[in-house]
């Protein structure tokens, strides 16, 4: 049976979370209300954090109850070169498109990232201290204090690791198989642990969660944790790739001028006690994506 999530407005359905919400959510609710900083088609409202003004005329009070904001900066080094400007847009921009969305009692949802923790132990929970490394981990981690303790009504979804399975999107597991399939090795950090989840599985998550109104904060992800290296290797071996392609590296070997958190792995104990419906198995994404490179290799 058709499960239908209350009427919502997708703000960033420009990006690659937004457009796959979009697409999903129009083909269930087709007056799905879609903003984007790069509006030119689609059916798409412009609208830009960076310059957040008034909300578009066609937000008022009655007509839309939920916002998912996925709107934001989402490259790592980016934040962290440009602490100011992303600021501006990841944590003002974004808290006062909250504060309008809450004066017209429309629920803001709130999409953030395992980069609110240090990565230090693992097996984090909804109510785990935050200690971000880099900046992009830091203004999330602000925004979620921000809800916790100003707005009545909200929900967080904290995600790790999310993907698809398209050819070509350049996602975790397509692009490891784009560089096998050039005859590439693929340089692979064992030690940075985490839980990737199909985009696919996302959507169907928050919908549930949309429609039993759930509240608060919850880690949507994938149930078991995996390194990278894991991955890797598990990805080379579908594809009928030697295992000597795949390089077994440290985060540190990559060299980069910010600092990435090692095991960002959630417990998904609450997720589990709500989401009744199934997460695609990480093995069965892994021969989806294969699948896609097999005439390739």
């Amino acid at each position: 049976m058709l499960k239908t999530p209350p009427k919502t407005i997708i703000i960033g359905a420009g990006g690659f979370l937004g457009k796959a919400f979009l697409s999903r959510y129009r083909g269930i609710l087709p007056d799905t209300l879609a903003l984007a900083k790069n509006a030119n088609t689609g059916g798409l409202i412009h609208y830009n954090l960076l310059e957040p003004g008034a909300l578009p005329s066609e937000i008022t009070t009655g007509t839309y109850t939920d916002a998912l904001v996925l709107a934001g900066i989402s490259r790592i080094k980016t934040c962290e070169d440009n602490m100011e400007m992303t600021g501006k847009v990841n944590v003002t921009g974004v808290l006062t498109l909250m504060r309008e969305l809450v004066k017209r009692q429309i629920k803001p949802i709130f999409f953030t990232t395992d980069y609110v923790f240090d990565g230090t132990t693992g097996s984090y929970t909804e109510t785990s201290a935050f200690n971000p490394l880099n900046e992009y981990g830091r203004q999330k981690a602000f925004v979620e204090s921000y809800m916790k303790n100003t707005f009545d009504n909200y929900l967080i979804v904290r995600l790790g690791k999310v993907f698809s399975h398209e050819k070509g999107d350049g996602t975790l597991l397509d692009e490891m198989a784009s560089v096998f399939s050039k005859g590439g090795t693929v340089r692979a950090a064992s030690d940075q642990v985490f839980c990737p989840l199909p985009v696919t599985d996302l959507i169907e998550v928050v919908i549930s969660l949309q429609i039993k109104n759930v509240a608060g904060t919850i880690n949507v992800c994938s149930f078991k944790p995996c390194s990278r290296y894991e991955l890797a290797l598990t990805l080379a071996k579908e594809m009928g790739i030697s295992s000597d392609k795949v390089e077994k590296i440290t985060l540190a070997q990559l060299n980069e001028s910010f600092i990435r958190p090692l095991n960002t792995s959630l417990l998904t104990d609450r997720l589990r006690g709500i989401f009744e419906g199934k997460l695609t198995p990480l093995q069965d994404s892994v021969k989806r994506v294969a699948g896609n490179w097999k005439d390739v290799c």
